[in-house]
């Protein structure tokens, strides 16, 4: 037997060694194969929407609570001013409301 040609026992190391990189590999494929499953990717998707839908939420209602808060102090600090407001907007509705009847009734007519 000459020198060059591996022991029983380096035969043996070797395919033990040729076994563990063989089932790392498999391990690694299937990682990659889970990760790239179209059902995987659009499940991982559709958490993450409903994570930041759900943030997106939270911060839509601190800001509702937020303009809120702000306008009920804006009223509380200056009662006349809201007061002319609110009579110029009913004001102003009215005339809509006058302006789109008496189209309506032209309308009618014709």
């Amino acid at each position: 037997m000459s020198t060059s040609d591996p022991t029983t026992q380096e035969r043996d190391e070797l395919e033990r060694e040729i076994g563990e990189a063989r089932e790392a590999l498999v391990d690694t494929v299937d990682a990659i194969a889970e990760r790239i499953d179209p059902r995987q990717v659009a499940s991982r998707n559709v958490e993450q929407l409903k994570r930041d839908a759900g943030r997106a939420a939270e911060q839509a209602k601190q800001t509702g609570q937020e303009v809120q808060e702000k306008a009920t102090a804006y009223v509380e600090t200056h009662p006349d001013e809201v007061k002319r407001t609110a009579g110029g907007l009913l004001g102003l509705l009215a005339l809509v409301w006058l302006l789109r009847r008496r189209r309506r009734r032209r309308a009618d007519r014709d």
